[in-house]
C-alpha cells in the first residue's frame, strides 16, 4: 500500500527533526555499527518478515504479516521513519517498512482517519458538538393516517366502499333511496365494496463507526440516532409523493385518484397563475377542505408571491398568512389552508410542483415504530460498531379514483396537482 503526498510530507517532517546524532546514539544502545550494511542486518534480525511462521504452545503454526510485527523499541521506529523519508525522495530503492503502513488500513465505515467520515469530530481544539443543517423531513409522514399491524401478521386488509360517483344509483357503491307512494313496490339496492390490501415493506439504514470515534466524539452516537431516523422521514415523504408501489408505498402522484388540473391557455411555461390555484381548490373534495394542505417546491413560492385577486380597481394577495401578514414562523396560507415547502415536490413547471392533498385520505400501515439495533460483532475485525435501523410499512391513497359529483361536470378528489407547464 502506498502513501499519499500528505503522508510523505509528515514522514519527511519527522525525519528532519531526527538528528543523525540521535539515531547514532540509539544505534549504539542496540550495539549497531555505523556501517550501513551492518545496520540493515541488525534491522533484519529485529524485524521478522512476512510469512515466517511461529509456533504457539499448543503447536499451532501462526504466520503474521510483516505489518503486524511490533517495533522492538522507539529507536527502531525512528530508523524506519528516517529510511522511509529517503525512500520517498528516491534515494533508496526499496519498500517502506510495512509496520509504518499499518495505521493506514481503511475501515469500512466512519473513522477518525478520514476527516469527512468523522475525523473532524475528535480534534480537542474544537467545540465538542456537531453542526448540522436543519431539515424538515417527515412532514407528510407525520400527517397521514396510520394503521398498526398486529403480531404474527405482515400486512392488513381494509374493506372500503367502492364509490366513484355521487349520481343516483352510484352513491356508496350502489345505494339508492326512493320516494314511494302508498301501495308502491320497493326497489332494492346495495352498497358496493372493495378492499385495500397492503403487505409490509422494509426500509433500512446501516452505519459502521469505529469504536475510537464513538469514544472520542461522545456526542456522535446521539446524533447518529437522530440523523438516520431523519433519513427515514425523507424516504417516507418521497414515497408518499411519488412512490411506484413496487416494494414501497404507492405515491399520490401515481394514484388513479389524483386529479390533474389543466394549465391555462397560453400560460407561460414554469409559472403558476391565480386561475391555477382557484381551479385546484374548486376540484378539492369539499369534506376534505378542513384537513387538506398545500405541498410545494420552494421554487414555486416566488410565483405565489405574485398572485392576486382583482377587487374593484385594486386587488388583494392570494398567498398570505392567517392574519394577512408574515407570521413569526413564516407559515403562509392559500385559501386559508397551510402551505408546506417540501424537498420531494417536483421542480417548478412540472407535475407535482404544487399539490393540494388531504393526508387523512392516505393509509399507511406500520409494524410499530422505527427499530434500532447495534452490534459489535458484524465488523469485529475492524473494531467497528454497526448501527441498524429498520421500519416496516406500506401505504396507498384510500381513494381508487376521482369522484363524479351529483351535479356539475368537474371531477373531485382529495389529491389535486397542476399539469406540467
Amino acid at each position: 500500500m502506498s502513501l499519499d503526498e500528505k503522508d510523505m510530507a509528515a514522514i519527511a517532517d519527522i525525519s528532519a527533526k531526527t538528528t543523525a546524532a540521535t539515531l547514532e546514539k540509539k544505534a549504539r544502545e542496540w550495539g549497531w555499527e555505523k556501517d550501513d550494511a551492518k545496520d540493515k542486518e541488525v534491522v533484519r534480525k529485529f524485524t521478522p518478515g512476512a510469512g515466517v511462521p511461529t509456533a504457539t504452545p499448543d503447536g499451532v503454526q501462526v504466520t503474521k504479516a510483516a505489518g503486524d510485527q511490533p517495533f522492538k523499541s522507539y529507536g527502531e521506529q525512528l530508523f524506519a521513519v528516517k529510511e522511509a523519508a529517503y525512500i520517498a525522495k528516491g534515494q533508496i530503492d526499496k519498500s517502506i517498512d510495512p509496520r509504518l503502513l499499518g495505521v493506514h488500513q481503511k475501515a469500512t465505515g466512519t473513522s477518525e482517519i478520514i476527516p469527512a467520515e468523522g475525523g473532524f469530530l475528535v480534534a480537542q481544539e474544537f467545540l465538542p458538538t456537531i453542526i448540522n443543517r436543519p431539515h424538515n423531513t417527515g412532514q407528510i409522514w407525520a400527517k397521514v393516517r396510520k394503521q398498526e399491524v398486529g403480531p404474527n401478521y405482515n400486512g392488513f386488509k381494509v374493506p372500503m366502499i367502492n364509490e366513484v360517483s355521487r349520481a343516483d344509483g352510484y352513491r356508496l357503491g350502489g345505494v339508492q333511496g326512493y320516494w314511494l307512494g302508498e301501495g308502491g313496490t320497493l326497489t332494492r339496492s346495495k352498497p358496493g365494496f372493495r378492499q385495500i390490501s397492503l403487505e409490509l415493506q422494509k426500509l433500512i439504514c446501516l452505519c459502521y463507526c469505529t469504536d475510537e470515534l464513538l469514544q472520542d466524539a461522545v456526542q456522535l452516537e446521539s446524533f447518529i440516532n437522530m440523523w438516520f431516523p431523519e433519513e427515514f422521514g425523507f424516504m417516507n415523504d418521497a414515497a408518499i409523493i411519488a412512490g411506484d408501489g413496487q416494494g414501497k408505498p404507492l405515491g399520490i402522484l401515481n394514484s388513479p385518484a389524483m386529479y390533474q388540473v389543466s394549465k391555462e391557455t397560453n400560460q407561460v411555461s414554469a409559472t403558476v397563475v391565480t386561475q391555477n390555484i382557484l381551479k385546484m381548490w374548486q376540484s378539492c373534495y369539499a369534506p376534505s377542505r378542513a384537513t387538506v394542505e398545500w405541498f410545494i417546491n420552494q421554487e414555486v413560492e416566488s410565483q405565489l408571491d405574485q398572485l392576486s385577486l382583482a377587487v374593484g380597481t385594486g386587488g388583494i394577495p392570494v398567498y398570505m398568512s392567517l392574519n394577512m401578514g408574515i407570521t413569526e414562523d413564516g407559515r403562509m396560507r392559500l385559501k386559508g389552508r397551510p402551505v408546506n415547502i417540501i424537498e420531494q415536490a417536483s421542480a417548478l413547471g412540472t407535475l407535482g410542483d404544487i399539490i393540494l392533498f388531504d393526508p387523512q385520505q392516505y393509509m399507511l400501515g406500520q409494524k410499530g415504530a422505527i427499530n434500532m439495533a447495534t452490534s459489535i460483532h458484524v465488523q469485529f475485525i475492524t473494531d467497528e460498531t454497526a448501527f441498524r435501523w429498520t421500519y416496516r410499512c406500506n401505504g396507498m391513497p384510500m381513494w381508487n379514483s376521482t369522484l363524479t359529483p351529483y351535479k356539475g361536470s368537474i371531477r373531485l378528489s382529495p389529491i389535486i396537482a397542476l399539469q406540467s407547464r
